[in-house]
């Protein structure tokens, strides 16, 4: 019984811990946002807000809660990040990406929609990349 005991508080204080400092875990807030080489008015990055836990990431863009699934690989170089839509008319689809997190600053570039990964963290005309840059919120 003492050990059973022992096993769930060891496990409530495990599940209690906050992210760690480098971790992509919390909630994140645009700070700007390129698409197509374009950077975008203010007035429509404010409003960005991602939060990632474990396995999961939400987008509210102003317009309400959109859930995703994300996956990471940090061992590549860049590293990726895959975000694969759970709901709404596009649920299936997964949008390729890298990303980089140094601190409290959040940099990705997506692909968004058809096309390949992209390799490098930039937004050219003619293409369908978003860069975006978040900052943790505290």
């Amino acid at each position: 019984m003492k050990r059973l005991f022992g096993l769930v508080v060891v496990g409530l204080l495990v599940a209690a811990q906050p992210p760690k400092k480098d971790s992509i875990e919390g909630v994140w807030l645009a700070s700007s946002m390129e698409m197509g080489g374009m950077k975008m008015p203010d007035e429509q990055t404010k409003d960005i807000k991602l939060t990632f836990t474990a396995d999961k990431v939400t987008l509210n863009d102003g317009r309400g809660d959109q859930p995703g699934s994300y996956k990471l690989d940090a061992s590549k170089k860049p590293a990726t990040i895959d975000i694969t839509r759970l709901e709404g008319p596009e649920k299936g689809t997964t949008m390729k990406g890298i990303y980089e997190l140094k601190g409290d600053t959040l940099k990705m570039a997506m692909q968004h929609g058809e096309g390949d990964r992209p390799v490098k963290f930039e937004s050219k005309p003619d293409t369908t990349i978003l860069l975006i840059v978040l900052k943790k919120k505290k």
